[in-house]
Protein backbone atom coordinates (compact mmCIF):
# COMPACT_ATOMS: atom_id res chain seq x y z
CA UNK A 1 0.00 0.00 0.00
CA UNK A 2 1.32 3.64 -1.21
CA UNK A 3 1.01 5.83 1.56
CA UNK A 4 2.26 9.07 0.32
CA UNK A 5 -0.92 10.02 -0.90
CA UNK A 6 -2.39 9.91 2.36
CA UNK A 7 0.44 11.73 3.87
CA UNK A 8 -0.34 14.33 1.28
CA UNK A 9 -3.84 14.56 1.93
CA UNK A 10 -3.13 14.59 5.89
CA UNK A 11 -0.85 17.66 4.80
CA UNK A 12 -3.42 19.24 2.88
CA UNK A 13 -5.97 19.21 5.86
CA UNK A 14 -3.45 20.20 8.34
CA UNK A 15 -2.87 23.36 6.02
CA UNK A 16 -6.57 24.00 5.95
CA UNK A 17 -7.16 23.33 9.39
CA UNK A 18 -4.25 26.47 10.36
CA UNK A 19 -5.36 28.64 7.79
CA UNK A 20 -8.80 28.62 9.03
CA UNK A 21 -7.60 28.90 12.70
CA UNK A 22 -5.57 31.56 11.79
CA UNK A 23 -8.18 34.01 9.94
CA UNK A 24 -10.65 33.01 13.12
CA UNK A 25 -8.07 34.45 15.46
CA UNK A 26 -8.13 37.65 13.26
CA UNK A 27 -11.92 37.79 13.15
CA UNK A 28 -11.25 37.22 9.19
CA UNK A 29 -13.77 34.06 8.65
CA UNK A 30 -15.74 33.69 5.33
CA UNK A 31 -18.87 33.42 5.30
CA UNK A 32 -20.63 30.08 4.66
CA UNK A 33 -21.07 31.11 0.78
CA UNK A 34 -17.52 31.62 0.04
CA UNK A 35 -15.58 29.04 -1.51
CA UNK A 36 -12.72 30.68 -2.71
CA UNK A 37 -9.24 32.13 -1.41
CA UNK A 38 -10.71 35.61 -3.51
CA UNK A 39 -13.91 36.13 -1.63
CA UNK A 40 -12.14 36.00 2.23
CA UNK A 41 -12.49 39.32 3.72
CA UNK A 42 -9.03 40.56 4.56
CA UNK A 43 -9.23 43.52 7.15
CA UNK A 44 -6.63 45.96 7.38
CA UNK A 45 -4.59 44.80 4.74
CA UNK A 46 -3.57 46.35 1.49
CA UNK A 47 -5.53 44.99 -1.56
CA UNK A 48 -3.48 43.72 -4.67
CA UNK A 49 -6.40 44.98 -7.06
CA UNK A 50 -6.63 48.67 -5.55
CA UNK A 51 -3.15 48.78 -4.06
CA UNK A 52 -0.35 46.88 -6.41
CA UNK A 53 2.80 48.56 -5.55
CA UNK A 54 4.13 51.33 -7.51
CA UNK A 55 7.45 51.60 -7.77
CA UNK A 56 9.48 55.47 -8.24
CA UNK A 57 13.19 53.26 -9.14
CA UNK A 58 14.56 50.13 -9.65
CA UNK A 59 18.18 51.24 -9.03
CA UNK A 60 19.58 50.14 -5.59
CA UNK A 61 22.09 53.42 -5.97
CA UNK A 62 19.21 55.36 -5.43
CA UNK A 63 17.45 53.41 -2.35
CA UNK A 64 21.18 53.05 -0.77
CA UNK A 65 21.90 56.87 -1.21
CA UNK A 66 21.40 58.40 2.14
CA UNK A 67 18.53 60.93 2.51
CA UNK A 68 17.30 59.33 -0.64
CA UNK A 69 13.71 58.03 0.65
CA UNK A 70 13.37 61.41 3.11
CA UNK A 71 13.36 63.62 -0.44
CA UNK A 72 10.85 61.45 -2.19
CA UNK A 73 8.58 61.71 0.94
CA UNK A 74 5.87 64.33 0.84
CA UNK A 75 1.93 64.11 2.55
CA UNK A 76 -1.04 63.17 0.74
CA UNK A 77 -3.45 65.18 -0.31
CA UNK A 78 -7.15 65.38 0.96
CA UNK A 79 -8.02 64.68 -2.20
CA UNK A 80 -5.22 61.45 -2.42
CA UNK A 81 -6.90 60.59 1.24
CA UNK A 82 -10.56 60.07 -0.01
CA UNK A 83 -9.25 58.18 -3.13
CA UNK A 84 -7.68 55.85 -1.03
CA UNK A 85 -10.60 55.51 1.29
CA UNK A 86 -13.22 55.27 -0.77
CA UNK A 87 -11.04 52.40 -2.88
CA UNK A 88 -10.96 50.50 0.08
CA UNK A 89 -14.84 51.00 0.71
CA UNK A 90 -14.16 53.16 4.08
CA UNK A 91 -15.89 56.43 5.15
CA UNK A 92 -14.16 59.90 4.91
CA UNK A 93 -14.52 60.22 8.38
CA UNK A 94 -12.50 56.24 8.59
CA UNK A 95 -9.81 56.72 11.75
CA UNK A 96 -6.28 55.92 9.86
CA UNK A 97 -3.21 54.93 11.91
CA UNK A 98 -1.07 55.46 8.64
CA UNK A 99 -1.35 55.78 5.28
CA UNK A 100 1.41 53.30 4.45
CA UNK A 101 3.33 52.66 1.24
CA UNK A 102 2.92 48.91 0.11
CA UNK A 103 6.48 48.92 -1.86
CA UNK A 104 7.81 51.78 0.83
CA UNK A 105 10.39 54.41 0.18
CA UNK A 106 13.38 53.25 1.38
CA UNK A 107 13.30 50.44 -1.41
CA UNK A 108 12.13 53.09 -3.78
CA UNK A 109 7.97 52.57 -3.66
CA UNK A 110 6.58 55.76 -5.40
CA UNK A 111 3.90 58.10 -3.67
CA UNK A 112 1.03 57.43 -6.17
CA UNK A 113 -2.67 56.22 -4.90
CA UNK A 114 -1.53 52.77 -6.45
CA UNK A 115 0.98 51.89 -3.54
CA UNK A 116 -0.52 53.60 -0.55
CA UNK A 117 -3.45 52.09 1.66
CA UNK A 118 -5.23 53.24 4.87
CA UNK A 119 -3.92 51.28 7.65
CA UNK A 120 -6.35 51.28 10.22
CA UNK A 121 -4.68 49.18 13.23
CA UNK A 122 -1.44 50.44 14.32
CA UNK A 123 -0.20 47.42 15.83
CA UNK A 124 0.29 46.51 11.98
CA UNK A 125 3.19 48.80 11.31
CA UNK A 126 6.09 47.78 13.61
CA UNK A 127 6.47 44.14 11.67
CA UNK A 128 6.27 45.90 8.33
CA UNK A 129 8.50 48.38 9.15
CA UNK A 130 11.18 45.82 10.28
CA UNK A 131 10.72 43.68 7.21
CA UNK A 132 11.32 47.09 5.01
CA UNK A 133 14.62 47.73 7.25
CA UNK A 134 15.89 44.53 6.63
CA UNK A 135 15.56 44.53 3.01
CA UNK A 136 16.77 48.25 2.78
CA UNK A 137 20.43 46.70 4.60
CA UNK A 138 20.57 43.64 2.30
CA UNK A 139 19.65 45.59 -1.22
CA UNK A 140 22.44 48.08 0.29
CA UNK A 141 24.69 45.39 1.25
CA UNK A 142 24.62 43.89 -1.98
CA UNK A 143 22.83 40.24 -0.44
CA UNK A 144 19.60 41.12 -2.53
CA UNK A 145 18.49 42.61 -5.91
CA UNK A 146 16.09 45.63 -5.31
CA UNK A 147 13.48 44.13 -7.85
CA UNK A 148 13.52 41.23 -5.15
CA UNK A 149 13.12 42.86 -2.11
CA UNK A 150 10.12 45.45 -4.21
CA UNK A 151 8.47 41.65 -5.06
CA UNK A 152 9.23 40.14 -1.44
CA UNK A 153 7.74 43.11 0.72
CA UNK A 154 4.54 43.61 -1.96
CA UNK A 155 4.04 39.91 -1.20
CA UNK A 156 3.74 40.15 2.71
CA UNK A 157 0.43 41.14 3.60
CA UNK A 158 -0.56 38.21 1.50
CA UNK A 159 0.71 35.89 3.61
CA UNK A 160 1.14 37.81 7.23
Amino acid sequence: MNYRPMALLALIIGVFALTAAILASRGDTPTPAATTVTTISVVDHPKPTVTPGVVLTTSAADVCTPGWASKHRHGLTATQKATVLRAYGYLADQKVAEYDHLISLELGGGNTERNIWPQVDPAQDQRKDRLENTLHAQVCAGRMQLAAAQAEIRQFWLYW
